[in-house]
Formats: structure tokens, sequence, C-alpha cells
């Protein structure tokens, strides 16, 4: 008698799961349908599962914090390193003005710390090359090279590529991070620059220079320096592999995480109430974390981007198209899968 009971209480609840297993089954295969009938949309959709398959098998969470700690410890060196070279050409004034066209409002804020730490060092900087100028220099770029070597392992590991030798990876990290200390000095000068003569301009005139020079520039600066990235990172192994794809999203995703920031900086006004006196440091390393991830994420959907050229239609279209013209394949491809010759 208790069976029955039982069984009388659960067929409504047996019955309403199987209704629900069998909608769900019933969405799923309309939605793989619909993939069916258009392809190019079912490549990108597996292009999104394979980058998320990847992150986690890769724990790419993981290894963006341990890059990004590192990359902060490497912040301000890097910045100490570009004022003492480029103080040996230009005089401390105009290395004090270079940094204060990137400083950005904000008490806590990452460039407002670099600023401060940059200005410090530039009223003490020294317009003559000394022994004790080049022992600090060394030392700078050695910490500025441990930054460019975890960098580079986080960008091997999302693209799947094994690590190099330690010392090979620490000479190549070491050129690396003199190339990253001379680029910022470059940068820093050349939008001094631009906001020298934004300064001679206003109204629509100001607006246009920003939208058509200085933000195109921006863009196409910081996507060319993490394709740069990459391919430094994967040198030869990874020359089979794009770098633009990933990248391009790096760059549109590190722009909407640089106005989130500026958001949150307008709103609070700074991080201390919520973090106190460690607000600096802990804003500074979670903006660190977040860029790294993002730009792992773009490595990632470099390692699988070859996937998507071969599920597109049109690519493989393009690509047969090509083959025909040299001469060593006269037959085409449908695109639902049936060949004719």
């Amino acid at each position: 008698m208790p069976s029955t009971a039982r069984c009388a209480v659960t067929s409504p609840l047996e019955s309403k799961r199987e209704e629900a297993v069998g909608w769900v089954e019933d969405v799923t295969t309309r939605g793989h349908d619909w993939l069916d009938r258009h392809q190019t949309i079912s490549a990108w959709v597996q292009l999104v599962r394979e980058v998320i398959v990847a992150q986690g098998q890769t724990r790419i969470s993981l290894v963006a914090s341990g890059a990004a700690f590192w990359l902060v410890i490497a912040l301000f060196p890097t910045v100490i390193a570009a004022v003492n070279i480029f103080g040996l050409i230009f005089s401390p004034e105009d290395i004090v003005n270079a940094i204060n066209e990137i400083n950005a409002p904000g008490t806590g804020s990452i460039t407002s710390l670099i600023s401060a730490q940059a200005q410090d060092v530039a009223g003490s900087t020294v317009s003559s090359l000394t022994f004790g100028l080049v022992i600090s220099l060394l030392l700078a770029l050695w910490a500025v090279s441990n930054g460019a070597y975890n960098l580079a392992r986080a960008i091997r590991i999302a693209f799947g590529i094994p690590n190099l030798k330690y010392v090979k990876g620490r000479v190549r990290a070491f050129v690396g991070g003199i190339a990253a200390v001379i680029g910022l000095g470059l940068l820093a000068i050349g939008f001094a620059g631009l906001g020298r003569l934004n300064d001679y301009l206003t109204g629509i005139s100001q607006f246009l220079v920003s939208a058509l020079v200085v933000w195109p520039l921006t863009f196409v600066l910081l996507t060319g320096g993490i394709v740069v990235a990459y391919r430094f990172a994967t040198s030869k192994a990874g020359r089979h592999l794009p770098a633009v794809p990933g990248a391009v999203f790096s760059t549109v995703t590190l722009a909407l995480l640089a106005w989130g920031v500026s958001l949150a900086f307008a709103g609070l006004g700074s991080a201390s109430p919520v973090y106190g006196i460690a607000a600096g440091a802990v804003s500074t390393l979670i903006t660190a974390y977040l860029a790294m991830f993002l730009v792992l994420l773009g490595a990632l959907i470099n390692a699988h981007w070859p996937g998507l050229r071969e599920l597109v239609p049109v690519w493989g279209r393009l690509r047969w198209s090509k083959q025909e013209s040299e001469g060593g394949i006269s037959q085409e491809v449908d695109p639902s899968g049936d060949q004719s010759s």
C-alpha cells in the first residue's frame, strides 16, 4: 500500500520531468538544424565553444593572474628605465610633460601612480651616462625582463606551444624588455606631441583630431603591439597561426575595460572607500589581471582560428578557387558537401 501511494505521488513529477527533457531535446534539435542551414554562424559558434573549453583546460584565468602579477612588478621598473634612457636625450621638463599627457584623473588609478613615480624619477635623472646609471638601468631592465618572460610563457600556454628552454627564454625576454622600454618612451613622446597640438585646437576641430587621428592611431598601435607580443612570444613555433584576429578582439575588449574603469573612477572618485590604504595596489592588480585575461583570450582565439577558416564555406570556396587558378585542382566544392567534377 505504501509503494502504491508513492507511485501515485511521483508519477506527475516524472511526467513533468519527461516533458521538460523532451522540450529541451526539441529546442536543441531545432538549434542544430538551424545551425546546419547557416554554416557561417555555426562556425563562429563552434569557435566560441572551443575557446570556452580551451580556457578551462589551460586554466587561462590562473595563468593570467600569475602573468599579471609579474607585469605589475615590472611596470614601475619599465617606467624608470624609460625615463633614465630618454633623460639622456631630452630635458627633465620634456619628460615630465610627456608623462603628464598620459596621466589620468582619479586617485589610486594606474596611470596616476605611474605618473607620480615617473615624475619623481624625472626630477632626479642625470643627463650623462655614468657607471651608477648603467647599473641602475641593468637592474631595471632585468626586472622588466621578468615581466616579459612570464608574459611570453603565458602566451605560449594559450597558443598550446611548449615553453622555451630557460636560458633562451630569459635572453629573449631581456631583449623584449629593452624593446618595451624604448617603445614606451617613444609612445609617451608621440602622445605628448599630439597633446600639444590638441592644446591649440578648440571645439569641433579638437573633436575631429581626436576622432580621426588620436583614437584610430591608438587602436592601430595597441593592436600592433599585441600582434608583436604574440609573434615574439611564439617565435618560430607559432608562424603557422594567425595573430591579428585575437589582437583585434583584445584591443576592442581592452578599450571596453578602460571605459568601464574610467566610469568606475568617475562614480567612486577612487577605490579608497572600498580598499582603504591598499586601493592603488589592489586596483592596479585587478586591472592588470583583467587586461592579461583578455590578451590571453585573444591568443586562444588565434590558436583555434584555423578551424574557423576550415568551417566557413566562403573561405573554403576561395581556397579551392585559388588552387584551381594555379592548375592544381579542377573540381568545385558545393557548400552542402557534394562534389561534382
